[in-house]
């Protein structure tokens, strides 16, 4: 039997508990001015849905899918002109060739999606695979690359990203502490695996836990579970340099204020998104020290990190969760967040909100001035929760303003 990831591991817990929490909480009869936002089920019965979605310049969407099959599968949201959805599944892994996927599919130029596996492969410690579209519709697979349980990384942690070369980069959680690699395509058809950093459990930090981002200068930014000056984890950057190699940077090292109020890691890891100036946005599960219901350290923060022309960063907490009665405002972020031209901040909430199922929220404010919280909606609004519930991942948001993301039963979008 395939091992499953810690990775893997960690969403389920998460999701697990949030819905123990909401089988046992009351809910809170308060009165909340929500924001006018809709909720439309794109998709139902996504059992086992990972979170993010990759959004094409078609309005399609692709995601993978942990029960698709025993061993998971990539699938396909197609938008058709007449405003409905169609959901296909485009691939099914059956062990050998990759075993559940961590996170979204990415598509180049050429229409090939890639991605990774956390388990199987030749070697049973996951993947890198490509899947190529056929003239009669169907998908074929290539595996990329099997990781080997040794210094080159295993368990990969979060998908690839892309740069404009078709190189791929992505994380491994193990190896010891974790690495960042890069495959690199050949012309024979093949791919050189290289590790750009290997973690040493230090200052550095230990274990990443999420999907690297590429700012346009081609700097890679994460976070890691463990580790860091203070236990909790980090958030990094690797750069380029012009003569091949890789340096690391330690932006930040998360619960470094006192009590956690700067957010720290539970079971699962801060994520980071850049702005255009940049800038890192994120989220942490846990800390903030708010009083929470859950967690003594707090229910999580946004914060933004502003890189200084020194070369610096200075951190700033924008939210810390569950601040209203009952957790109206939302707790525990696990997705980054997103950002739109006038510079509000997007996400959403596993638990907390009105029925204590979640929340997509959003946070404003005026230059100079604090940031202020809106709860554009709050799932389990309609009977047995036909709406969802636990919101996981990054949201997508189009040109419209519309969010798209999913729990693990639905494939939702709000019109804020």
């Amino acid at each position: 039997m395939l091992r499953r990831s810690l990775a893997t591991q960690h969403t389920n817990s998460s999701f697990a508990e949030s819905v123990l929490r909401l089988a046992g909480a009351v809910l809170v009869l308060a009165t909340v001015a929500w924001s006018q936002s809709t909720e439309k089920v794109l998709y139902k019965s996504l059992v086992g849905g990972n979170g993010s979605l990759f959004f094409d310049q078609q309005s399609n969407f692709y995601g993978t899918e942990n029960n698709l099959t025993v061993f998971g599968g990539v699938y396909r949201l197609h938008h058709y002109l007449n405003g409905t959805w169609g959901f296909k599944v485009l691939y099914r892994f059956s062990g050998s060739d990759g075993a559940h996927p961590q996170a979204h599919p990415v598509l180049d130029s050429a229409g090939h999606l890639y991605g990774t596996t956390s388990d199987g492969g030749t070697n049973n410690e996951g993947t890198v695979f490509q899947l190529t579209p056929t003239p009669s519709g169907f998908w074929t697979e290539k595996v990329l690359y099997n990781f080997q349980l040794g210094p080159d990384g295993f368990e990969p942690s979060g998908g690839v990203v892309l740069d404009g070369g078709g190189n791929l980069y992505g994380t491994t959680f193990l190896g010891p502490h974790g690495t960042i690699y890069q495959l690199v395509p050949n012309a024979d058809g093949t791919w050189t695996h290289k590790v750009l950093y290997q973690f040493t459990g230090g200052a550095d930090g230990s274990n990443p836990l999420d999907d690297l981002v590429r700012d346009s200068a081609g700097n890679l930014y994460g976070a890691t579970f463990d580790g860091g000056s203070t236990g909790h984890g980090t958030i990094f950057e690797l750069s380029p340099e012009s003569n091949g190699t890789w340096t690391f940077h330690l932006v930040y090292s998360l619960c470094s204020r006192a009590k956690c109020t700067d957010g720290t890691n539970g079971e699962e890891s801060a994520t980071v998104t850049p702005d255009n100036h940049g800038n890192l946005y994120g989220t942490t599960p846990h800390g903030g020290h708010v009083p929470c219901d859950f967690y003594a350290e707090g229910c999580g923060v946004v914060f933004k990190l502003t890189h200084t022309t020194t070369g610096a960063w200075t951190y700033q907490r924008l939210h810390a969760f569950c601040s209203m009665a009952g957790c109206l405002d939302g707790s525990t972020p696990v997705g980054g967040v997103v950002l739109d031209a006038a510079g509000n901040v997007y996400g959403t909430t596993l638990s907390g909100g009105a029925s204590r199922a979640g929340t997509l929220f959003r946070l404003s404010h005026v230059l100079g001035g604090p940031w202020t919280e809106d709860v554009l909606y709050s799932f389990c609004a309609l009977p047995d929760c036909a709406d969802g519930m636990g919101p996981l991942g990054n949201l997508v948001l189009d040109s419209a303003g519309n969010l798209f993301g999913t729990t693990p039963s639905v494939i939702f979008e709000v019109t804020p």
